[in-house]
């Protein structure tokens, strides 16, 4: 996987691992892990047949790595990092947290 970011590219290995920007590694080595998402948009959802397994789902959503250090969600599509976010506020219970 390559990771483009602003014009240039970093390496990512090939063990399924992704550095995020704060330097936590996220792997997806093992399966099930706490750090792949897979986001389904209400257009995907409509495109899911009616019985499903994890491949429709795979198939048809979008990949996103959520940083268990500083919250981060990196998008992934066709293997290359497209957009990743930063936390600006954290709720709890209806609450925001300082």
């Amino acid at each position: 996987m390559v990771v483009k970011n602003g014009g240039k590219c970093r390496s990512v290995d090939d063990m399924g691992k992704l550095r995020c920007k704060c330097g936590y590694v996220m792997s997806d080595v093992s399966s099930p892990n706490v750090f792949q998402n897979w986001m389904v948009s209400d257009f995907q959802l409509e495109n899911l047949p009616d019985e499903l397994d994890s491949g429709d789902i795979m198939d048809n959503s979008t990949e996103v790595w959520k940083c268990c250090e500083c919250g981060r969600l990196t998008f992934i599509e066709d293997n290359f990092v497209v957009n990743v976010y930063k936390l600006e506020e954290v709720w709890e219970d209806g609450v925001q947290r300082k």
